[in-house]
Order: C-alpha cells, then sequence, then structure tokens
C-alpha cells in the first residue's frame, strides 16, 4: 500500500511536470519524496534485543582485558537494567556451565561478578 501511494505520488508530480513544461523535481519535492518513503518501511514495531548476549559471547576470550571489559558492561547494565538482570544471571551460569574452554582465572573473574551481580540484585 505504501508503495501505491508513493507510485501514486510520483504519478501525480509526473503529470504536473508535463503540464509546466516537462520541468524536473525541485529539490524539495525530491526529498519529501525519499522521505516519505522511508517513512512507509520503518519498522517501529519490532522488539529490542538486548546487549548482553554479545557481551557474554566475549566471556570465551583468551584476552584478560577483553573479559574484564565484558563483566564490567555486564554488571553495568544489570545495575542500570533491572529487567535484563535475571537474563544477565541465567546467562552468566550457562555460560559457566558449558565446556567453555576458559582459563581458570577467567572463571573465577566469571563467578566473582555473577555473585557480585546476584547479591545486589537480591537487595533491591
Amino acid at each position: 500500500m505504501a508503495q501505491k501511494s508513493l507510485f501514486g505520488k510520483f504519478i501525480g508530480l509526473f503529470h504536473q511536470q508535463k503540464k509546466r513544461g516537462g520541468s524536473t523535481l525541485s529539490a524539495s519535492e525530491a526529498i519529501n519524496m525519499q522521505n516519505s518513503y522511508i517513512r512507509s518501511y520503518a519498522t517501529t514495531d519490532s522488539p529490542i534485543t538486548p546487549p548482553y548476549p554479545e557481551i557474554i559471547k566475549q566471556l570465551g576470550s583468551p584476552k584478560t582485558e577483553i573479559v574484564q571489559a565484558a563483566l564490567y558492561y555486564l554488571r553495568k547494565i544489570a545495575d542500570n537494567e533491572s529487567a535484563m538482570t535475571d537474563g544477565i544471571i541465567t546467562d552468566m551460569q550457562k555460560f559457566l556451565d558449558a565446556k567453555n574452554k576458559v582459563s581458570a582465572e577467567h572463571k573465577a573473574l566469571i563467578r566473582q561478578t555473577l555473585q557480585t551481580i546476584r547479591q545486589k540484585h537480591s537487595l533491591s
């Protein structure tokens, strides 16, 4: 339906141009057509994916700096977005329970952070 209305607008402008002696579209007319096309295809009903699953994947990195940064951001998200805290706790626990090739040092950091998030969440 959006395409028909956009197509209809284009045809209408084309006929107007013929009446005006074949002049081209003005810049503002072209911009308005582009904006209406973009608005017709914009989806506002799509659910927003939480950002933490991609961060949890970084816990498997062999680099300590990356693991520490991922844990920092997971704590921040859990602190600021209480609706995501349960998902973060669940996914971090699943990561620890899985047979991931993670060093003992990294597992200890992950467990410590998971415990901190759980404690803060239970106090809220």
